[in-house]
């Protein structure tokens, strides 16, 4: 992530969409993506090793937190 703008603690995320799958073993997996397009992709490509998809979405904004 890129170093934290006090002015702005919001910031777009490198690879802002996120896919959740499960393989036929039910294994859950993720891949972090940097497009739309690249998504369907790899949404095309699980699917076609016979995983299932959960869920796939785009994550506008992120921000770090202090643990």
């Amino acid at each position: 992530m890129s170093k934290h703008n006090e002015c702005n603690m919001f910031l777009r995320p490198e690879r802002p969409f996120l896919l959740i799958y499960t393989d036929t073993d039910d294994s859950v997996s993720f891949a972090w993506l940097e497009s739309e397009e690249d998504l369907r992709e790899v949404i095309e490509e699980v699917k076609s090793y016979g995983c299932e998809i959960q869920d796939a979405i785009e994550i506008g904004s992120c921000r770090e937190i202090k643990y």
